[in-house]
């Protein structure tokens, strides 16, 4: 499979550290191509407009832009932002949803991972985790009723690139990746999320270049589901930073805390 990710020229050791770690675990046939983000400047250089802040405009166009430039490919292929992160199961894994997908469905997007953000669908998709993750199988999900997000990366088939670039905005008010998700709960793109997740982020990604600072706590909250989740997460990695987030919580959030881990532990039996 094709990759392609896009990166800014300054950020180099975000370019290192994705091509590293696709050199460490992409399958012989995946090759990975480096696409050159659109920074502020241009944004401001196209007299490009909208509500958002400059780097999330940039965001969007860059990926819009690459799709105009591989709009003839022939098969699906991958984009990456520069924050990716494959493990060891990754190119297996999506390689096989692929292959289901173009036998039994049709579809438009693949997201390898997504940003969940509601507390409910995080016990279910932690309880179909374990699930899978004992059967040593995978499925394919329908996230148009999800309140997700993220564009870190994500399957395209080559018709879905008419899609999504006939709904580029005049003026931006949506981020890049809620724009996507507009698009799938509208149905103009047909999407399926792999479950568990077969992609992730660097630990760099808590620390955003485009996510400003009094947003980060959130976002860190959110990122740290995602990397416990997924097919190669390991929640123990991770505690220390549980740790710290959960500090000065009041007693009562204690109280519902105590009760939602007690429904989502194994031993639980809902009647």
């Amino acid at each position: 499979m094709k990759c392609f990710f896009i990166n800014l020229d300054q950020a180099e050791e975000r370019r290192q550290a994705l091509e590293q770690n696709f050199a460490r675990f992409a399958s012989p046939d995946w090759t990975l191509e480096r696409f050159c983000a659109v920074d502020t400047k241009t944004v401001q250089a196209r007299k490009i407009t909208g509500h958002l802040r400059p780097t999330e405009i940039a965001c969007g166009i860059s990926h819009l832009d690459l799709m105009r430039a591989k709009r003839e490919e022939a098969a699906p292929f991958l984009i990456l932002e520069d924050d990716a992160l494959f493990g060891p199961h990754s190119c297996t894994a999506l390689g096989e949803a692929v292959a289901r997908l173009e036998q039994q469905d049709t579809w438009d997007i693949l997201f390898p991972d997504l940003c969940i953000v509601q507390i409910g669908l995080m016990a279910e998709l932690l309880a179909l985790r374990r699930q899978l993750m004992r059967e040593g199988q995978f499925r394919l999900l329908d996230p148009s009723r999800w309140a997700f997000s993220s564009a870190t990366s994500y399957i395209l088939h080559p018709r879905a690139i008419p899609k999504i670039l006939s709904a580029q905005p005049k003026d931006w008010t949506l981020p890049y990746d809620l724009l996507l998700r507009q698009l799938v709960q509208q149905g103009r793109l047909r999407a399926r999320c792999i479950f568990p997740f077969a992609l992730s982020l660097e630990e760099t990604s808590n620390a955003s270049t485009i996510t400003p600072g009094d947003e980060t706590r959130t976002g860190f909250i959110w990122y740290l589901f995602r990397r416990m989740i997924w097919r190669d997460g390991n929640f123990e990695e991770h505690l220390a930073d549980v740790e710290n987030v959960s500090q000065e919580l009041s007693a009562e959030t204690w109280a519902h805390a105590r009760l939602w881990a007690a429904m989502a532990d194994p031993s639980f039996l809902p009647k």
